[in-house]
């Protein structure tokens, strides 16, 4: 219905249900999907990734960095799970990602073509003795200015289908696991 609207992206919501044993709190995890997704863990970034579950399926948290990945999802950025409450992930889809890269690719050399045919019609052909381009050059010019404003055009669409699917986005009650610097890092 709306997946066209979300280019593509899915919907997946895990819910977490917290919960107090005798000496420590323990989280349950359950992975309800559209699509099956696997949920990987490791200890450390140094660690290789191991296999915590397939959707549908609950797990017991044990620490460290998750992450979402999938036959055709775009893996997440690796996560941590903070606390209780339901966590939505936006999956994105690796086909769309790479379909958004061609895109671009193409729309940047359409881009280049259309300024070149521009360039090329009023630089290579003198001006007629009144100051007016010559007939013989509208076309290239015409085709030139069609060339560049659709492959600016196809730019901004392959990059908007690239930025939205490149990986899947997870929010809720996580932990952000990326680097922090302060001031200028060199």
């Amino acid at each position: 219905m709306f997946s066209g609207l979300r280019c593509g992206l899915l919907s997946l919501s895990i819910s977490v249900s917290a919960y107090a044993q005798e000496n420590s709190s323990l989280t349950d995890v359950t992975v309800k999907a559209e699509k099956e997704v696997l949920v990987e863990q490791r200890d450390s970034s140094a660690s290789p990734w191991r296999h915590v579950c397939a959707s549908p399926c609950s797990f017991r948290p044990t620490g460290g960095e998750y992450r979402v990945i999938g036959v055709d999802v775009s893996p997440s950025k690796p996560f941590s799970i903070r606390g209780p409450g339901a966590l939505a992930i936006d999956i994105g889809s690796a086909p769309l990602a790479r379909r958004g890269m061609w895109i671009g690719g193409f729309g940047a050399g359409a881009t280049v073509l259309g300024l070149v045919l521009m360039f090329a019609s009023s630089g290579f052909a003198g001006a007629s003795p009144n100051g007016v381009l010559r007939d013989e050059k509208v076309g290239m010019l015409g085709a030139g200015a069609v060339f560049a404003f659709g492959g600016v055009a196809a730019l901004f669409y392959g990059g908007a289908l690239y930025y939205n699917n490149a990986s899947s986005n997870v929010s809720g009650p996580i932990g952000d696991l990326g680097k922090r610097t302060i001031g200028f890092a060199f």
